[in-house]
């Protein structure tokens, strides 16, 4: 369903110092203007749920009538898909981020050593051994050399 912009531009008008100091809800006006096909999509969560707030205080509290109530019902509900997202976004983050921390432990047991990873100078020779006869069998190019104190790029 299309939304109006036409009860929000005449709210905005009927205060004159709301287009100044209601930033949030200007930009939603601009954006019902612009975009004719879902129009919070483009608006961030914030500034969204900013505008909310906004228009909660300029139209009188919550209880709104008409193209003012659909407005505020449906930046209402692409709020709460915001919270729900960002929610969980955070519950699976926080999910891998835990069946990491039990990988990394699990490695590190095996090892006998506390490092979550393999030493470097045994990663060549665990990727290339030596008696498989594979090309990168010779492993000089894996070797690192230490950086001089005075070079001639710092010159």
């Amino acid at each position: 369903m299309p939304i109006s912009a036409v009860a929000l531009t005449a709210l905005l008008n009927e205060h004159p110092a709301a287009r100044s100091t209601l930033k949030h809800l200007v930009i939603v006006e601009q954006t019902l203007k612009l975009a004719k096909v879902d129009p919070f999509s483009y608006i961030p969560a914030q500034v969204l749920s900013h505008a909310l707030r906004q228009l909660e205080r300029l139209g009188g509290g919550q209880h709104l009538s008409g193209e003012l109530g659909l407005l505020h019902l449906q930046m209402r509900r692409k709020a709460q898909e915001h919270e729900m997202r960002a929610q969980a976004f955070a519950e699976q983050r926080s999910a891998a981020d835990g069946q990491e921390s039990e990988d990394l432990c699990s490695i590190s047991k095996k090892d006998g050593s506390n490092l979550p990873f393999a030493p470097a100078s045994n990663l060549m020779a665990d990727l290339f051994p030596a008696d498989t006869g594979h090309p990168l069998q010779a492993r000089d190019f894996a070797d690192t050399q230490p950086l001089e104190v005075l070079t001639d790029w710092r010159r």
